[in-house]
C-alpha cells in the first residue's frame, strides 16, 4: 500500500520533515517546533500555490505520520518486584489490581506494593509502564523497507571472502548452529528468512551526569538482527529497542525474569511456527520468519544477571569455566573444569523448583546459578552464549586496572617503583612487625603459624614476595618458608642455620609507577601527536582529580597510542632484565594483545598469538607485582580466545553501539518523573528510529530527499569516532567520500596520470583505455579509516 505521506504536495511533505526532525533527532521542545511551523505557514500566506496548509501543532504532524509510531503492549510494572500485568490504559481498573499479587515462591507472602496510582484530576494509571514493542510488527516494519528486506535476502555466510574471521558468520557458533529439524538454521530458502539476534541489557541515569545527587536507573533492552551486513547492523534504526525498564531502581538478580518474559514467549513462537507475513518489499505475494535468539552481550554484572550466573564476586565468578574465585591466581587453563549446558540447566531447575526464598538462596550459595528466562529457549546454552565484552573487559577493564590499581595513576605523586603501593589497608604497628621479622629469621614454622594472616601478609610484601589478597594463610607461610630456604635462613631440614638479626623495617617512599613526571612527559607527547579523525581524543587531564572518570575511548586513546609513544621512548634504553625493562614488556604485552583481539580480520594464527601474549602478561603482572591479584575480567581475557574463535571478530558484536544508544536516551527531553519518563524515552527513541529509517530509505520524493540530504550531513558531523569507525569499517575496502556536485573534470597531473596507469595495468589488465581526466573526490575510506588531504590527521598514508 502506498504511504500517505507520498500524497502531500512538497512543500507540506519538506515542513512536516523537518519539524519531526527538529523535535525527534535535535531534541527541540514542542513549543519551539510549534513555532518553527507557524513561521512557515507565515512564508507559505506569501504566495503559495498550494492549498494545504502546513500545521501549527507538532503532533498534528506526527498524525500526519503513523509509520513513526511502532505498534507496543503496555504492561503494568511493580515498582518493588518488576512483575508485569498487561493492560488496557483505557481500562486500567479492570485489567490492573490495585496492589502487586506476586509470589516469587509458593510460601512467599504476596508483594503488595502499589500498582496503580491517581493523577490530581483523579484519572487513574499505572504506577510504572514498561511498553514493549511488538516484535512481530518491528520484523514486518524492517522487511517492508528495501533497503533492509534485499540486504535481509542475502546469505550471510557468502559475504566473507578469502580466508580468517571477518564476521560474526564466519565464527564456530553461528556456522553450526542448527534449526529444530538438525539442519544449519539459517539457510536459503524460496519463501522463508531465518533470522538471528543479539540481546543487550544495560542500565542508564536518565538525567545523565548534569544533576549531581539523583542516582537513579532505568534500563534499556535492545537486539540487533546479525542477519544485517556489518555496515548496517548497528545504526540506530535498525535496532530492536524491546522496551525501556522503569526505575528508579534496576531488576535485582532474578527479577530480570519479570521483564524478558514477553520477549522469550515472542522467541519461542518464531522459532518454532515464525510469523507469515502476506507481503513484503521483495516478496510480494508474502513471506515465513523465523528467528533465534543466541548472543548476548553485555556488561559483566548485566550479562551475569540476564543468564542467571552469579556475579564477578561470587565464589564461582567465571561464565566459561568453574575455577572459584580464590582461585583465580592461578594461570594454567588446563586446570580449570568447563561449564557444562545440561548441568547449568539442571541446576536452574532445581533453584526454580525451590519453595521458599531461604532454599534458594542455600543453593544458590552452592552453585552459584539462578534460573534465566532464557532457558526456556530450547537452543540457548548459557555456558556459550554469554559473551565477554571487549569494550567493558579490556578498555573499562584491564586497561582501567592496569592504570589506577597496579601502577597506582596520580599526578600528585612522584614516580618510583611503586611496588609498595597498597590501598587495601594501613600496615600493622611497628612493634607487632619486629617480632614477625625475628621469628621469621629464628623462629620456627609454629611460630610463623601462630602470626595472623595480616602480619604475614606484610612479612611477604617487607621481602618482595607475593602478598595478594587472595593468598591464604598456608599459602603466605609456605612461601616465607620457601624463602626461608633461598637465603640460607633455614636448610632443606627446616632447621635453623644461624640466629640472625631482623633488619630495620624501611618506611617506603610513596611513589607510583605513573607519577606526576611519567604523566607529564606523556601529556607533553599528547599535545605532540595528530589523530585522525576517526580515532577519539584522549584524556586532557590523565591522573588528575579534574580529569573525572574516563570513557572507553579515552582509554583506549591514552593507552593503545599515547602510552605506547611515550613510555618506549622514555623506558626503552633500560637494560634488559631490569626491572624498568620488564615493566615496559609487560605493559607492552597487554597492549599487543588488546590490538590483536579487536583486529577487524583475524586468523586463526593472530587468535593463538593473542592468547601467548596475554598469558605472558598475567604470568608476569603477578610476579612483577606482589601486591596485585587476578581480577574477573583478567582471568576472562585467558578465555577470550575462545570467543574470537566462537563469534569472529569483535566488531560485529560488541557493546561500543549500545553504549552510544543509552547517550542517545539520555538526551530525549522528559518531565523527569519515574512512571511518565520511560514511556516518552521509548516512544521517542522508536519515532527517532523511524525517522532515519524514512530519511535513509529513498522513498521520498526529489524535492524532500533533497532536504533529507542537507539535514543528514549535518547529523553526521556530531557521531562519535569509535561508532563512525566501527559503521564505516564495514563498507567495501575503498569508499569515495562524498564529493561536491559539481561535474566539472579536471585533468590529471602527467606524474598522477602515469601512476594511475602503472597501477592499473598491475591490478586491472582488461582497462584498456584510460582517459586523463577524472572528478577529484576529497578523500577516501578503507576499513573505516578516512585518508583526505584538507584534515592534518587524516592526511598520512602509512
Amino acid at each position: 500500500m502506498k504511504p500517505s505521506y507520498l500524497n502531500f504536495s512538497p512543500i507540506l511533505l519538506v515542513s512536516y520533515l523537518l519539524a519531526a526532525a527538529l523535535n525527534t533527532l535535535s531534541h527541540l521542545s514542542m513549543k519551539a517546533t510549534g513555532d518553527v511551523l507557524k513561521g512557515i505557514r507565515s512564508i507559505q500566506s506569501f504566495g503559495s500555490e498550494t492549498t494545504e496548509t502546513v500545521p501549527q501543532d507538532i503532533r498534528t504532524v506526527f498524525k500526519a505520520l503513523p509509520l513513526l509510531s511502532p505498534r507496543s503492549h503496555a504492561y503494568a510494572c511493580c515498582p518493588t518486584c518488576k512483575a508485569m500485568y498487561a493492560f488496557d490504559p483505557d481500562e486500567i481498573a479492570a485489567t490492573v489490581p490495585l496492589k502487586c499479587t506476586n509470589r516469587e515462591t509458593p510460601t512467599d507472602p504476596e508483594c503488595g506494593s502499589n500498582l496503580r496510582a491517581k493523577t490530581r484530576a483523579e484519572r487513574e494509571h499505572a504506577e510504572r509502564t514498561f511498553l514493549y514493542q511488538d516484535f512481530n510488527h518491528w520484523i514486518a516494519w524492517m522487511f517492508s523497507r528495501e533497503d533492509i528486506a534485499k540486504a535481509l535476502d542475502d546469505d550471510p555466510y557468502t559475504r566473507s571472502d578469502g580466508e580468517g574471521l571477518k564476521d560474526i558468520w564466519d565464527g564456530e557458533v553461528l556456522r553450526d548452529f542448527n534449526g529444530p529439524d538438525g539442519r544449519r538454521f539459517v539457510i536459503k530458502l524460496p519463501n522463508e528468512r531465518r533470522l538471528v539476534f543479539s540481546l543487550n541489557y544495560d542500565s542508564l541515569n536518565p538525567y545523565g551526569n548534569r544533576i549531581a545527587g539523583k542516582a537513579a536507573k532505568i534500563s534499556g533492552l535492545y537486539m540487533a538482527c546479525l542477519n544485517l551486513p556489518r555496515r548496517l547492523r548497528f545504526l540506530v534504526e535498525n535496532i530492536f529497542l524491546v522496551g525501556v525498564v522503569p526505575g528508579p531502581d534496576a531488576p535485582s538478580k532474578d527479577q530480570i525474569n519479570h521483564v524478558l518474559r514477553p520477549l522469550v514467549r515472542d522467541l519461542l513462537r518464531l522459532w518454532t511456527e515464525g510469523i507469515f507475513l502476506s507481503q513484503t518489499a521483495t516478496h510480494p505475494n508474502g513471506l515465513r520468519v523465523r528467528c533465534a535468539l543466541l548472543p548476548v552481550v553485555c556488561d559483566l554484572p548485566a550479562a551475569r544477571q540476564v543468564s542467571g550466573l552469579g556475579d564477578s564476586g561470587c565464589g564461582q565468578p567465571c561464565s566459561e569455566c568453574k575455577i572459584l574465585l580464590r582461585e583465580l591466581d592461578d594461570l594454567d587453563h588446563h586446570n580449570w573444569a568447563t561449564r557444562n549446558c545440561k548441568e547449568h540447566r539442571r541446576i536452574a531447575a532445581e533453584w526454580l523448583s525451590m519453595d521458599t526464598e531461604q532454599k534458594r538462596e542455600v543453593h544458590f550459595n552452592k552453585h552459584f546459578i539462578r534460573w534465566s528466562e532464557l532457558l526456556h529457549l530450547p537452543y540457548w546454552d548459557p555456558t556459550k552464549h554469554v559473551v565477554i565484552d571487549s569494550m567493558h573487559g579490556f578498555y573499562l577493564g584491564m586497561l582501567n586496572r592496569h592504570c589506577r590499581i597496579i601502577w597506582g595513576m596520580d599526578h600528585d605523586v612522584v614516580d618510583g617503583d611503586g611496588i609498595t603501593f597498597d590501598t587495601t589497608r594501613e600496615p600493622p604497628a611497628e612493634v607487632h612487625m619486629s617480632t614477625a621479622h625475628h621469628i621469621l629469621r629464628n623462629g620456627t614454622v609454629d611460630a610463623l603459624e601462630l602470626c595472623p594472616p595480616v602480619i604475614l601478609r606484610q612479612l611477604c610484601k617487607d621481602e618482595g614476595l607475593r602478598y595478594s589478597g587472595r593468598l591464604t594463610k598456608k599459602q603466605l607461610i609456605e612461601s616465607l618458608v620457601e624463602y626461608r630456604k633461598a637465603n640460607g635462613i633455614i636448610d632443606s631440614n627446616e632447621l635453623l642455620v644461624r640466629v640472625q638479626k631482623a633488619p630495620g623495617r624501611y618506611a617506603g617512599r610513596r611513589t607510583r609507577v605513573l607519577g606526576k613526571n611519567t604523566l607529564s612527559e606523556v601529556v607533553a607527547d599528547m599535545r605532540c601527536t595528530t589523530l585522525p579523525t576517526w580515532v577519539g581524543p584522549g584524556p586532557k587531564h590523565p591522573g588528575a582529580a579534574k580529569g573525572g572518570s574516563l570513557k572507553a575511548d579515552e582509554w583506549k586513546t591514552f593507552c593503545i597510542i599515547h602510552r605506547s609513544i611515550t613510555l618506549p621512548r622514555l623506558w626503552g634504553a633500560s637494560d634488559i632484565g631490569s626491572r624498568t625493562h620488564e615493566v615496559l614488556q609487560n605493559y607492552m604485552d597487554l597492549v599487543h594483545a588488546i590490538r590483536l583481539a579487536t583486529l577487524r580480520e583475524l586468523t586463526l594464527e593472530q587468535i593463538n598469538t593473542y592468547e601467548f601474549h596475554m598469558h605472558r602478561y598475567l604470568t608476569n603482572l603477578l610476579r612483577l607485582y606482589p601486591g596485585t591479584s587476578i581480577a574477573p575480567y583478567q582471568h576472562l581475557s585467558l578465555h577470550f580466545g575462545t570467543h574470537l574463535r566462537r563469534w569472529g571478530p569483535t566488531h560485529s558484536w560488541r557493546c561500543f553501539s549500545f553504549e552510544r544508544f543509552n547517550g542517545l536516551m539520555q538526551h530525549i527531553q522528559t518531565n523527569s518523573k519515574f512512571g511518565d519518563l520511560e514511556a516518552t524515552i521509548f516512544r521517542e527513541f522508536c519515532k527517532a528510529q523511524r525517522l532515519r529509517a524514512l530519511f535513509n530509505g529513498r522513498s521520498l520524493p526529489p524535492l524532500a530527499q533533497d532536504f533529507v540530504e542537507t539535514l543528514s550531513v549535518q547529523q553526521s558531523a556530531t557521531i562519535r569516532a569509535t561508532f563512525m569507525q566501527d559503521n564505516l569499517a564495514f563498507e567495501e575496502r575503498y569508499t569515495a567520500a562524498p564529493s561536491p556536485k559539481s561535474k566539472t573534470m579536471k585533468v590529471l597531473p602527467d606524474n598522477v596520470y602515469w601512476l594511475l596507469i602503472r597501477y592499473l595495468a598491475h591490478h586491472d589488465r582488461l582497462a584498456t583505455y584510460v582517459p586523463n581526466k577524472a572528478r577529484i573526490h576529497p578523500g577516501v575510506q578503507r576499513l573505516g579509516k578516512s585518508f583526505q588531504s584538507r584534515t592534518p590527521g587524516d592526511s598520512y598514508i602509512i
